[in-house]
């Protein structure tokens, strides 16, 4: 008896050791924020279009910090859905950060939620709510790492049709 009891506690003391937080934003701007209401540490920015790629509208910041934690970027995109609100940043990393950014994410997300490996490119993911991040790292040791907002949308959508006063 005292080993099940024992068993179930150490089950559990587990799973609240990977207790993710929520992810509501990237760099200060929440999920769903309007492209002309972006701000960063209080202060408006302008946002540089780079392309629209499947629907979605692609920025960057000319100033923009390459870095989180030790992990060095090549590039930053924000991306804005076709309500013109943020809900997905992809960035690109180069190899020689490839272990630091993996080390980065470990650390702040815990174990992934799954690891695939196909021919040119391992994919490893998270799930965080409704936050789904995932990096791809290709053969050279170069990755692209994505954090999206999977509920922006449906939330949007939901918001838009709760106040309807045409009828």
């Amino acid at each position: 008896m005292k080993r099940l009891i024992f068993s179930i506690m150490l089950l559990l003391s587990g799973t609240f050791v990977f207790a993710q937080e929520v992810i509501d934003g990237f760099r200060g701007i929440k999920w769903g924020t309007e492209l002309e209401a972006v701000e960063i540490e209080g202060k408006e920015v302008e946002l540089e279009y780079y392309a629209t790629i499947s629907g979605e509208d692609y920025y960057y910041l000319t100033e923009d910090d390459m870095q989180i934690g030790t992990a060095r970027l090549s590039r930053i995109f924000y991306v804005f859905d076709a309500f013109d609100r943020f809900v997905k940043v992809v960035m690109d990393g180069l190899a020689e950060s490839n272990d630091d950014i993996n080390t980065v994410l470990t650390e702040r997300l815990g174990p992934m939620h799954s690891y695939r490996v196909k021919s040119t490119k391992k994919l490893k993911n998270w799930e965080i709510q409704d936050v789904e991040v995932l990096l791809t790292e290709f053969r050279s040791g170069d990755y692209v790492l994505q954090i999206e907002n999977t509920a922006s949308e449906e939330a949007y959508e939901e918001e838009m049709n709760e106040g309807i006063e045409d009828f």
